[in-house]
């Protein structure tokens, strides 16, 4: 592309990229939905002080909904005012009227600015009524499970505290995943067209990646890290093997941005990041031993001909390493196996030292959107031992390479598929198999890249140079959207 036409392409771009960024929307923090019927409901009346008490970990409330339905069939004209309170202080109120009561859902009580708050302290929100509308209104209560905590919100009526609290929810703004994922990507392209570099588009992405989880953890460096180191060493991997640069980015995203690493961390399993090196690990293993999908040989004595595959300047220093192979440093190689190992032995979790009650169906781990550290699929165990999303799209590319190239390549495929059996396995004492997902993850981020190599080849077969573009373009499609669907579902890890 011309010089003259970059410029104004990249403006457009990062001015696109930061509208997006300070798009924001209202998102459900709090959820407790209200049983119906007369006996679950507490009449409002003016002389009646009712106000419900809870505690968030957002920064701020946009808006909050309380469950209200009419005790007779028609409703007077009237006002119902929502005062919301932290630390014995008014922070500011919202009023709706009569009319605008939904008799069937939620009425929501909106703010003119989100009102910031103190994340984790209780706020209290105090209802009061005009006397024209007296006992014509009436609050649904909620029944508590016994799973739910009866000291995050309570309500309380006239200064008496109830059995039972008020169905309400809150509303917190946050800025789209989506939104900022794309717009990180518009300002991403634009740096690119200047600098075309696989090392910057790597820590680009990674960035991207930890933008839309960075305010709700302190692990925000750390999943920085993990996911730069992943991206890297797949990239590097890939294209190791002569897998062009598009086919190489596709796999590298399945191993980058899958939800497993960022389970593992959002459980406490930091240690687990270290497993960000497996790709670099398998480069220094085939360097020892050649049998096991050996690297071109003019690579290791020349990574000079990389440059003209787009690897960049960024990747040289770590082809130093292929000083490894020298007899000198035989002895590495056992080190770093022991070294794996040991991260898999010592990271096993004492929740789950027990016998399973169920298993993991394959279909949740690496296909269902819900990924949530909190989500209830495995009786007796948190779902963080087991989900590893890589999407409809990635997966059915990966099984397209495994029958195209599964010849010259079963020992990874007989990896993953190990790796995925073992999970099965009961947990033991010192060793959760569960956790062996990553290695299932790796082997199909590693054939998803030829399948897409596969795909790429079959349509551009006796074809016009005109369709090759159009091939071009879908494929890039295809990597855009799996990329996109990959974030979208890790950006709900931490929900």
């Amino acid at each position: 592309m011309k010089t003259r036409y970059k410029f104004p392409i990249a403006i457009i771009l990062i001015t696109t990229g930061i509208f997006l960024f300070t798009i924001k929307v209202d998102r459900v923090d709090t959820n407790l939905r209200a049983d119906e019927g007369q006996t679950n409901g507490v009449i409002l009346t003016s002389t009646s002080a009712i106000q419900q008490t809870f505690t968030t970990n957002r920064s701020s409330i946009s808006n909050i909904g309380f469950y209200l339905r009419p005790t007779a069939k028609q409703i007077p004209a009237g006002d119902i005012t929502m005062i919301i309170y932290q630390n014995s202080q008014s922070l500011d109120s919202a009023t709706v009227s009569t009319a605008f009561i939904d008799v069937e859902g939620l009425t929501r009580f909106n703010f003119a600015n989100p009102v910031n708050i103190d994340p984790g302290q209780p706020v209290t929100a105090s209802l009061q009524v005009t006397s024209v509308i007296d006992g014509a209104i009436r609050l649904q209560l909620r029944e508590l499970s016994q799973d739910q905590d009866p000291t995050t919100v309570s309500l309380t009526i006239n200064s008496t505290t109830s059995a039972r609290p008020a169905g309400f929810q809150t509303y917190s703004p946050i800025h789209p995943p989506l939104a900022l994922q794309i717009g990180g990507l518009f300002i991403l392209v634009s740096i690119l067209l200047f600098i075309p570099s696989l090392a910057i588009y790597s820590l680009g992405a990674a960035l991207i990646f930890t933008i839309p989880v960075a305010g709700s953890t302190d692990l925000k460096l750390l999943i920085f890290a993990t996911t730069a180191i992943a991206l890297s060493g797949m990239i590097l991997l890939l294209r190791s093997f002569n897998i062009p640069r598009l086919p190489a980015l596709f796999g590298a995203h399945i191993f980058a941005f899958n939800t497993w690493f960022l389970l593992q961390l959002a459980d406490g399993r930091q240690i687990y990041s270290l497993l960000a090196l497996l790709p670099l690990i398998y480069i220094l293993v085939v360097f020892r031993a050649r049998t096991v999908l050996p690297l071109p040989d003019r690579l290791l004595k020349n990574p000079s001909p990389l440059k003209g595959r787009g690897l960049g300047e960024g990747y040289s220093w770590l082809y130093r390493l292929s000083s490894l192979h020298s007899p000198n440093h035989r002895n590495l190689i056992i080190p770093i196996i022991i070294f794996t190992a040991v991260l898999l032995l010592l990271a096993a979790p004492s929740s789950l030292l027990v016998p399973l009650n169920d298993h993991a169906n394959p279909r949740d781990i690496f296909l269902d959107p819900i990924q949530s550290l909190n989500s209830a699929k495995i009786i007796g165990a948190g779902w963080s031992n087991f989900g590893a999303y890589v999407g409809l799209i990635n997966l059915t590319l990966a099984i397209i390479g495994i029958i195209w190239r599964i010849k010259k390549y079963w020992p990874l495929a007989a990896l993953g598929l190990i790796a995925y059996f073992l999970t099965q396995l009961a947990p033991v004492t010192f060793f959760t198999p569960q956790h062996l997902t990553i290695f299932t993850v790796f082997s199909l981020a590693f054939f998803a890249a030829w399948g897409l190599l596969w795909f790429r080849q079959f349509f551009s077969l006796d074809t016009s140079g005109q369709f090759r573009k159009f091939i071009t373009v879908i494929i890039s499609l295809i990597a855009l959207i799996a990329l996109l669907d990959l974030w979208q579902v890790s950006a709900t890890v931490w929900t």
